[in-house]
């Protein structure tokens, strides 16, 4: 009867936090830093290309393939 007593069921948050911890646990310094280096350089380029094709379309006053009159 003890043993029902003291037994623990595990959560789906406590599930998540401890796979967290172990994929946490199997990164390497280098590696992360040179993923993360592709993201924001990826991330600047989108955002860089859109506000470049932003103000091209204002300074043009057409949408893309739209002729002015």
């Amino acid at each position: 009867m003890e043993s029902v007593a003291q037994k623990r069921v595990k959560g789906q948050e406590e599930e998540k936090f401890q796979s967290i911890q172990d994929s946490l646990q199997d990164i390497e310094p280098e590696k992360f830093r040179e993923e993360l280096g592709e993201i924001i350089r990826e991330g600047i380029r989108v955002a860089l290309e859109k506000a470049i094709h932003y103000e091209f379309s204002q300074f043009i006053g057409a949408l893309e393939y739209e002729r002015t009159p």
